[in-house]
C-alpha cells in the first residue's frame, strides 16, 4: 500500500492564516506559521500593500509587533506612504504604548529620520510636545537627544521654535540627568542658543527655566548658561528682547530675568544701545497715558461750553435702538463714549503699570478713585435721554459705557485675530523654507546592513551611523 502524500498549502491560504493571526493576535498560530514557512513575512510584504509590520502596528497589535520584530525587524525602518516610518507617527500621536513596543524590537530605530523634514523620533515628539514619548525615546536611546536637525538645530531650539514649553521642561530634566547641559549652550546655523530663541519668541517659562539657578522657584532644574553669548550677528538675548516689539509693554518681566542674570548688549557699553532700555520705556509710556487722561477729563469737562443746549434737546426724550446707528443721537454723546474709550483703554494700562512700582498699592488706588471721579462728572454732563429696546429702556449714562466696553472690546479682538494670523503666516513662510531641505538625501535613506544571524533565526540590528560610516 502506497504511503499518504501531503499536499503543501498554498501561498493565498498561507497568507491568508497569517492575516488572521494578525488581526485576532492569535500569537501560538503566528509562530507556528513563522516556523513552518520562514519565508511568509517577505512573501506578506510583497503582496500586501503594506509589510506585517506596519498592519500590525496599524491594529495595535503589541504581541504581533514583539513577534514579527523578533524574525524581521527590518520592516520598522520600512516608510509609509507620507515618508514616516511607524515610531515617527507613534511619537506624532503621543502613542506613548507603541512607542515603547517599537524601541524594544531595536534602540537604534530612534536614529532613523523621515523623509518630509528629515527628523528623528525624537525631534518629532518635542515638534509636538509628547513630554511622555520624550522620556521614553530618552530611556532607550540616550544619545537621540544630541542629534541635530538640517538648521543644526537641537531638541532645545525645536521646543522654543514651536512654543512647546512642557517638552522643553521635560528636555530639560532628561539633560540634567544624562549630562548633556552642554546643549544649551549649542548654537544654531543663524549662531543662536537655546536663550536666543526662547527670548525672540516671548516665551517666560522657559527663560525663567535657562536662567534661574538650582536654587530658585525652579526646584532645581534651572541651568546656568552663557546669558552673555552672541549669535552671528553680534546680538545677545538682551539686544534680542529690545528688538521685541512693544517690548516695555508685552513681556517686561524677560528684561528683569536677563538683567538680573547680568545679561548686556551685544557691544558691551561699547556704544550706545539701538533700542530703548524697558524701564525707559516704561517711563514714557507712563507719561503718555497720564498726557491721555488729562485730556479726556479737560475735553469732558469743556463739553457743557460747546454743547449749552444738548441737555435740553435730548432731555425727555426716548429714542430707538436703531437711532444709534443712524446717529440720530445728540452728537455730544458720540464724543463722549469717543472720550470714554480713550480714558478707559489709558487708564487700564497705567494701572496695570503702577503695581510694580514701590508704592503700587497706593498709586491703585489714586487710579481707582480718578476713575470714580471721571464716571461722576460724566454722569452729569451726559444728555439724559432714554433708549427703548422692546419693553426696556436704557439710559443714555449706561448706554455711553456699554458702548465704549464694545469698542474696547473689539479692538483688542481685532488685535488678536491680527497676531494669531501674523504667527500662521509667520509659520507658514518658515515651512516653506525648510520644505527645500528634504530633498536633500539623509542617512537614514541609505539601506542599513544586516549584520547577525543567530542558531537559523535571522537577529537583525539596525548599525549605528557609526558602524555604517565605517563599513562604507
Amino acid at each position: 500500500m502506497a504511503a499518504a502524500t501531503t499536499t503543501p498549502p498554498s501561498n493565498s491560504s498561507v497568507l491568508s492564516s497569517l492575516s488572521d493571526a494578525i488581526e485576532n493576535e492569535e500569537i501560538q498560530t503566528l509562530k507556528s506559521l513563522l516556523s513552518n514557512n520562514p519565508e511568509i513575512l517577505d512573501l506578506a510584504a510583497k503582496n500586501w500593500p503594506k509589510n506585517p509590520l506596519i498592519l500590525a502596528w496599524k491594529l495595535r497589535k503589541f504581541l504581533v509587533i514583539a513577534e514579527i520584530g523578533i524574525w524581521k525587524p527590518e520592516f520598522a525602518i520600512e516608510k509609509k506612504q507620507d515618508g514616516f516610518t511607524i515610531l515617527h507617527s507613534s511619537c506624532i500621536r503621543g502613542d506613548v504604548e507603541m512607542v515603547r513596543a517599537l524601541v524594544r524590537l531595536d534602540s537604534q530605530l530612534c536614529l532613523l529620520k523621515d523623509d518630509c523634514h528629515s527628523m528623528t523620533p525624537l525631534q518629532m515628539a518635542v515638534m509636538h510636545g509628547r513630554g511622555d514619548v520624550i522620556r521614553e525615546i530618552l530611556l532607550s536611546c540616550p544619545e537621540s537627544i544630541e542629534k541635530l536637525t538640517s538648521q543644526k538645530e537641537t531638541v532645545f531650539h525645536l521646543a522654543a521654535n514651536k512654543h512647546q514649553s512642557d517638552a522643553f521642561e521635560v528636555l530639560l530634566d532628561e539633560a540634567m540627568r544624562l549630562n548633556q547641559q552642554h546643549l544649551l549652550r549649542q548654537t544654531d546655523r543663524h549662531g543662536n542658543t537655546a536663550l536666543h530663541t526662547a527670548v525672540s519668541n516671548q516665551l517666560i517659562r522657559v527663560v525663567k527655566l535657562l536662567l534661574h539657578g538650582p536654587n530658585q522657584e525652579t526646584g532645581g532644574r534651572g541651568c546656568m548658561i552663557q546669558v552673555n553669548a552672541k549669535n552671528k550677528k553680534g546680538e545677545t538675548a538682551l539686544d534680542l528682547y529690545y528688538q521685541i516689539p512693544d517690548c516695555g509693554l508685552a513681556t517686561p518681566e524677560i528684561g528683569h530675568l536677563l538683567h538680573e542674570a547680568g545679561g548686556r548688549e551685544g557691544n558691551f557699553g561699547e556704544q550706545k544701545q539701538s533700542f530703548p532700555h524697558p524701564r525707559s520705556n516704561k517711563n514714557d509710556l507712563l507719561v503718555v497715558l497720564a498726557i491721555f487722561i488729562g485730556l479726556a477729563f479737560t475735553i469732558t469737562c469743556s463739553l457743557p461750553t460747546f454743547f449749552p443746549k444738548a441737555h435740553f434737546v435730548a432731555g425727555r426724550v426716548v429714542f430707538q435702538y436703531n437711532d444709534v446707528a443712524h446717529q440720530d443721537l445728540p452728537l455730544v454723546f458720540y464724543i463722549m463714549s469717543i472720550i470714554t474709550v480713550v480714558f478707559a483703554t489709558s487708564m487700564g494700562f497705567l494701572l496695570a503699570l503702577l503695581r510694580s512700582f514701590p508704592c503700587g498699592n497706593l498709586l491703585l488706588l489714586t487710579g481707582i478713585a480718578t476713575s470714580i471721579a471721571y464716571m461722576l462728572q460724566t454722569y452729569y454732563i451726559v444728555p439724559k435721554f432714554s433708549i427703548r429696546i422692546g419693553t426696556h429702556h436704557i439710559s443714555s449714562f449706561l448706554l455711553m459705557w456699554i458702548l465704549a466696553v464694545g469698542l474696547i472690546f473689539c479692538g483688542v479682538l481685532t488685535n488678536l485675530v491680527w497676531k494669531y494670523l501674523y504667527l500662521i503666516f509667520y509659520d507658514f513662510a518658515k515651512w516653506l523654507k525648510m520644505k527645500p531641505d528634504a530633498n536633500v538625501l539623509s542617512p537614514s535613506k541609505k539601506k542599513l546592513p544586516y549584520l547577525k544571524q543567530l542558531s537559523g533565526v535571522q537577529m537583525v540590528r539596525i548599525a549605528s551611523p557609526t558602524t555604517a560610516a565605517s563599513n562604507k
